[in-house]
């Protein structure tokens, strides 16, 4: 049944009433229909996306994998953003005006799903007439200008990389067909696979194998371990020859995956959300250097060896920023300790930003003290986590001793500070600790 034949008012209608449902509910119908009505499926996507969605989303399928938001994912997962696709489709319908028309008519047809042919001639299309353009802009300022402006990048590198995917998505298609969305562990059986699946593809179009290995390290979950497959490809155990090869380009991509992840702790944290997603930057920062190096041998003299020094300098300089904002917050919460330069007697309390930031810091110390000898600041870092953690537990030595001899309204205040105290021990040192101050603190009130 053809969509375009259907009354357009019977389509408004089940397109108004799947607007009216809860944000998930026509979702969830949606894939409930898959189960045991397909043709139903596809017409309520149909009523729910519109026809110009659902050719974008078939035409850009291949890609799904790294088609994701640059600004919250890795890059190796952001080599086709989702807002660069969409400005792709918008150019490509323009340079070729009935490629959309062809496209929303596949979907228009409820009875089947568009047949592989079809899309494949889309994809063809739309990539050839966008690199057609891009071509010609190496010779005319002007259309790069526009071009750039268009797509709304630094240059035309990415434009350029996801019409050449595109282009070849038949051929990568096939070559990491049966492999799961998510590759959780590695073997030497899957090592083999990838090195022939590479190989074929690299026979039949030798400028899609790169490609075929990036879709393939979108998937794993330790994608530094694709770099076990270079030395079955390349048989050589280093990066000097992978690295000015087409599988280099692997190797630059997962050192991007360590520049993003960088930049998630390139400043100290002030609430405990940015903490736990500052520490998750540096143990995935961690992970990706660490694993590259045991994986494959990377000169010093390397493209990747200079880039992963410069990374690692940059990331003990980024840590070393965070140790004395975090020493300086957690002096200031503990002021009445003493050793600050300026002095300060009075410390912030529970409820002001920079206590709530104090503990934030903390708590970040702590959640990196194991990732941060792989990042190779471990020796400071943990001879901080030593120095702030006495000068807690001594400062709420000292305010149990003045507890005991407090009365009245002197009494309250210290039991309160304690309180505080216990918050920054809590984070320092585990709940256990916090909680062994706040029992000697109430005995001692009792007393």
């Amino acid at each position: 049944m053809d969509a375009m034949r259907l009354p357009k008012t019977k389509l408004d209608q089940v397109s108004v009433l799947l607007q009216q449902l809860p944000s998930d509910m026509a979702r969830r119908l949606t894939l409930a229909a898959r189960q045991g009505d397909p043709a139903l499926a596809r017409l309520l996507e149909y009523c729910l996306d519109g026809p110009d969605v659902l050719a974008r989303r078939g035409v850009f399928e291949p890609l799904k994998l790294i088609s994701k938001d640059p600004k919250t994912h890795k890059p190796s997962r952001a080599l086709a953003p989702s807002d660069l696709l969409d400005r792709l489709w918008e150019y490509g319908c323009e340079l070729a005006p009935d490629l959309r028309e062809e496209a929303q008519a596949l979907y228009s047809d409820f009875a089947s799903i568009p047949e592989p042919e079809a899309l494949l001639k889309l994809r063809v299309r739309l990539s050839d007439r966008v690199l057609e353009e891009i071509k010609r802009s190496e010779d005319n300022a002007k259309l790069r200008k526009r071009l750039i402006g268009r797509f709304q990048t630094p240059d035309l590198e990415a434009p350029q990389r996801i019409a050449k995917i595109l282009k070849c998505a038949h051929i990568l298609e096939d070559a990491v067909e049966g492999l799961p969305d998510t590759i959780p562990d590695w073997s030497d059986e899957l090592s083999a696979t990838i090195r022939d699946r590479y190989e074929h593809v690299a026979d039949v179009d030798p400028d899609s194998g790169v490609w075929v290995l990036c879709l393939i390290m979108a998937r794993m979950e330790r994608p530094w371990r694709l770099l076990r497959v270079f030395e079955r490809i390349a048989r050589r155990g280093d990066d000097l020859l992978v690295s000015k090869t087409d599988m280099g380009h692997v190797g630059d991509v997962l050192l991007d995956d360590a520049e993003f992840a960088l930049s998630l702790f390139s400043k100290a944290p002030s609430t405990r959300d940015e903490a736990r997603g500052a520490a998750k930057g540096l143990a995935d920062f961690a992970a990706v250097t660490v694993g590259m190096t045991r994986e494959i041998g990377i000169r010093k003299d390397g493209s990747w060896g200079q880039r992963l020094f410069k990374l690692r300098s940059q990331a003990s300089d980024a840590m070393s920023h965070i140790h004395s904002e975090v020493r300086d917050a957690v002096f200031r919460a503990t002021a009445e300790a003493g050793g600050l330069k300026t002095r300060i007697r009075t410390p912030v309390r529970s409820g002001e930003p920079e206590f709530e930031r104090a503990l934030a810091l903390s708590q970040f110390l702590i959640m990196t003290k194991d990732d941060a000898a792989r990042a190779a600041v471990g020796s400071a870092h943990t001879a901080l986590i030593d120095e702030l953690r006495d000068r807690v537990e001594t400062l709420g030595e000292t305010q149990l001793q003045a507890l005991r001899s407090e009365t009245g309204e002197g009494q309250a205040a210290l039991q309160e500070r304690v309180l505080d105290i216990a918050q920054i021990l809590r984070a320092l040192a585990g709940e256990e600790a916090g909680d062994l101050l706040v029992r000697r603190a109430t005995a001692a009130l009792a007393a």
